[in-house]
């Protein structure tokens, strides 16, 4: 069987995911109402358009200029307005207004370090908060990274079991992980779309009808977050496989292997602690990029599959998949 009965704590931890998400029967966390229609997806969470708004101005927000600070969504106008300055130099308040940008965070920094920002999670950092190396990378993310197949693999271990909680169980299969270069990576699974492949996954079906997962590779040096979020999405095509769903679109299988890795975040978000704040910033930071993901296969994919949590959760969203090929109309 693709489900099994669930422990008693399994099923509050599954529970608790659908009701922050609103899985099923979305919940806007602006006002608390059920959502209809006219809704988005945003930082994780479900919401009325007409309630995705600022704090201070009520102005409507697009997710991309969103700003969460110290978490109450604001513009980029009204989150400058609490700093005065520079928070990597010390530019005088004349100069910094003139000129400054504001990231997802609400840290807010002179043209000067516009530049100086963490390509993994988004926060801004002093040349000198970084490892040699690793220039686009703040000391958080660096030390993070996922740089060995000994930690590698207990990652996978660690994905794995919270995959069971969204029902993705891959019971006692066997699956090795393995670290790649850049240089082994860097060929997407579909042609037509050049996106960069921080993971693959090789399988074999042999002619008695055995079904085995050879190995699944992650780049090296990914931070936690990052490594977490590409093993969660190759865990699924791992499960895919081994319970025999047929060969989908390149948009439906992507959608549904992002979807699951954007849940695992999410849970992953809602258990974290409060006082692991650059953790719990690099998990919001990977779910708003997955959120704004324009690319015709994953992020579109990802964007239909979302969107059909509307209405079903994931078991029953599976299911229909696998009788219908795509995604519920």
């Amino acid at each position: 069987r693709q489900y099994e009965r669930l422990t008693p704590q399994v099923e509050v931890r599954r529970s608790k995911l659908d009701h922050f998400l609103g899985i099923g029967t979305p919940i806007c966390r602006g006002c608390g109402d059920t959502v209809s229609s006219d809704h988005l997806f945003a930082w994780g969470l479900c919401w009325h358009k007409n309630h995705f708004i600022c704090g201070v101005c009520h102005k409507e927000l697009d997710l991309e200029q969103s700003v969460l600070k110290d978490n109450h969504l604001l513009c980029q106008q009204h989150a400058s307005m609490f700093t005065s300055s520079c928070s990597l130099c010390d530019s005088s308040p004349s100069y910094f207004r003139l000129s400054f940008w504001v990231n997802m965070w609400g840290d807010t920094v002179c043209a000067k370090h516009k530049a100086a920002a963490c390509k993994h999670c988004g926060s801004y950092f002093q040349p000198s908060d970084h490892r040699t190396g690793k220039n686009d990378s703040c000391q958080n993310c660096s030390s993070s990274s996922i740089d060995t197949d000994s930690a590698a693999q207990l990652l996978l271990q660690e994905i794995r079991t919270d995959l069971r909680i969204l029902g993705i169980d891959l019971k006692n299969a066997s699956i090795e992980v393995e670290l790649g270069s850049d240089l082994t990576l860097s060929q997407s699974r579909h042609s037509g779309e050049v996106v960069a492949v921080d993971g693959l996954t090789s399988t074999v079906s042999y002619s008695n009808g055995y079904r085995q997962v050879q190995r699944v590779q992650i780049a090296t040096g990914l931070p936690w977050a990052q490594a977490g979020q590409v093993m969660a999405h190759e865990l699924m095509h791992c499960w895919l496989f081994l319970n025999r769903y047929p060969k989908f679109p390149p948009v439906v299988e992507e959608g549904l292997c992002e979807l699951v890795s954007y849940l695992w975040m999410c849970l992953r978000r809602f258990e974290t602690d409060e006082k692991d704040i650059w953790r719990k910033k690099s998990i919001m930071y990977r779910i708003k990029q997955l959120e704004l993901s324009t690319t015709p296969v994953y992020g579109q994919g990802f964007q239909l599959a979302l969107l059909s949590l509307r209405h079903l959760k994931l078991k029953p969203l599976l299911s229909f998949i696998q009788r219908n090929g795509t995604f519920p109309p």
